[in-house]
C-alpha cells in the first residue's frame, strides 16, 4: 500500500502544470506528477462512469507516454449515486489502473456517502481524510436504473471493502450503512489510512 510518507517522492510541490481533459496536473517534479481528478455530485448523474474511467486512464497513458511516475488522487466529494457504476465501471478501471503499475488515492475533504464512500473504501490505497470529513451511509437503495437486486449489491461492496480492508470488521460495515464517522474516528476504524487536507497530502504531510 502506498502511504502519503512516499507520495513526497513524487516531486516537491510546484505550480500547476496543465489540464488534459477532467485531469489536472496540479504538482509535478522530476520523478513524477500528481494526477488530480475530482469527484463533485452523484455518481451516475452529474458524475459519469465513462468520463471518470477515461480520466484514469488519460492519467495513466501520460505517465506511460512520459515516463514517469504518476499518483492519481480521487478528490471525492459525493453523497453517492448509482452503485453499478462503481462495481462494474470505476473499480475495475482503477483496478486496471492499479493493475499496470498506476497509483490511485483518494481524499475526501466533505464528505462521501454511499457508493461514493465504498469507492474510496474498496478500489483506493491510500484514503485520506479531511480532520472533518465523514464517510458512511454505506446502505444500498432500490433504483429502477439498477440491472442487479440492492441485497447483492450491498454484499458486493462490502466483499471489495474487506478485501481490500481486511482490519475492518463487518460489523462496523453494517453500522455504516445508516450512520457516518468523522475523520480519526474512521481512522481508528481502519476506513482512513491518515488525516489530512488536500494541501497536506500533496506536500506529503498527512498524519497517521
Amino acid at each position: 500500500m502506498i502511504m502519503p510518507c512516499e507520495i513526497t517522492s513524487i516531486g516537491p510541490t510546484g505550480r500547476q502544470e496543465r489540464q488534459h481533459g477532467g485531469v489536472f496536473y496540479s504538482r509535478r517534479g522530476a520523478g513524477g506528477v500528481i494526477a488530480t481528478i475530482r469527484l463533485t455530485g452523484i455518481l451516475g448523474h452529474r458524475l459519469n462512469a465513462l468520463d471518470i474511467e477515461e480520466e484514469l486512464f488519460r492519467a495513466q497513458e501520460d505517465a506511460l507516454r512520459r515516463a514517469i511516475r504518476c499518483l492519481t488522487v480521487l478528490c471525492i466529494t459525493s453523497p453517492g449515486g448509482l452503485v453499478d457504476d462503481v462495481i462494474e465501471t470505476v473499480g475495475p478501471a482503477i483496478q486496471a489502473v492499479r493493475s499496470a503499475g498506476g497509483m490511485v488515492a483518494a481524499h475526501i475533504s466533505h464528505a462521501a456517502y454511499g457508493c461514493a464512500g465504498a469507492l474510496a473504501l474498496g478500489w483506493c490505497s491510500p484514503v485520506i481524510l479531511h480532520p472533518t470529513a465523514r464517510i458512511g451511509f454505506l446502505a444500498v437503495q432500490p433504483s429502477p436504473f439498477s440491472r442487479t437486486g440492492p441485497a447483492q449489491l450491498q454484499a458486493e461492496l462490502f466483499s471489495a471493502i474487506l478485501k481490500a480492508r481486511p482490519n475492518v470488521k463487518a460489523s462496523v460495515l453494517e453500522r455504516l450503512t445508516a450512520t457516518a464517522v468523522i475523520g480519526e474516528h474512521a481512522e481508528a476504524a481502519g476506513l482512513a489510512d491518515a488525516i489530512g487536507t488536500e494541501t497536506s497530502l500533496f506536500a506529503g504531510r498527512c498524519r497517521r
